[in-house]
């Protein structure tokens, strides 16, 4: 198994669940659902990267980096719609949406290496 802690990627994407948390907490109580969405997406980043430290297989791993990547791109997603809804301040949202295809590309890069690579037991 690996150990998910020392993975870049993975540190990158758990601050950045803190960060969407904190940026979510003064959401308008009628935009709960878009609040607990963009949770659920941040911390399945991390997470999922995690569950795939502890699988059998290559294979595995690789299937737990692709669900981690589409709850990034959900993230995205759902961060652009806040910005678009002015709900994630001006000067901000510039980084938030720099630091989440950051994610993306760290994610890809990690995926091609895991796929060329023996993972380390």
């Amino acid at each position: 198994m690996q150990d998910y802690t020392k993975i870049l990627v993975w540190k990158r994407s758990q601050k950045f669940a803190v960060v969407c948390v904190q940026l979510v907490s003064n959401y308008p109580v009628g935009l709960g659902e878009l609040r607990s969405q963009i949770r659920k997406c941040a911390f399945s980043v991390p997470a999922n990267i995690a569950e795939g430290c502890g699988k059998d297989s290559k294979a595995d791993f690789v299937n737990f980096l692709n669900i981690s990547m589409g709850s990034a791109k959900e993230l995205s997603s759902h961060l652009d719609l806040s910005c678009e809804l002015g709900l994630i301040p001006e000067v901000q949202q510039k980084a938030v949406l720099h630091e989440i295809d950051e994610i993306k590309a760290m994610l890809c890069t990690f995926m091609k290496r895991v796929k060329g690579a023996e993972i380390k037991r």
